[in-house]
């Protein structure tokens, strides 16, 4: 396949990449994921909240309003790697969705 999704690997790709992000538990001051829902994802989302969603045994859905709520409970270890991880491969794979399907529907012309 050509296009961007040869370069870009598809929804796989993103989240294995996220998934080797570094993101310590309970550390808000060296996160890039952190910094990349605060600044990316949030605008993005306007007046929705941000979701994590998990199974009941991990503690179920949470969802938060703002970037600071996020931070505090990453901060307090109520929120987890890879709950933050799962919920930003999401974002991102949202986001890109339509520039793909963009992409891919002037090339096929």
């Amino acid at each position: 396949s050509s296009g961007i999704n040869a370069e870009y690997g598809g929804p796989g790709a993103v989240k294995k990449k996220i998934n080797k992000a570094f993101c310590e538990p309970g550390n808000v001051t060296n996160n890039g994921l952190l910094s990349f829902a605060e600044y990316v994802i949030f605008p993005f989302l306007g007046d929705k909240e941000f979701e994590i969603k998990r199974k009941p045994e991990h503690g179920g859905d949470v969802s938060f309003a703002t970037c600071q709520e996020l931070k505090d409970a990453f901060a307090k270890e109520s929120v987890y790697p890879l709950d933050l991880k799962t919920a930003v491969t999401t974002y991102i794979n949202q986001l890109l969705a339509p520039i793909i399907q963009e992409f891919n529907s002037k090339e096929k012309k």
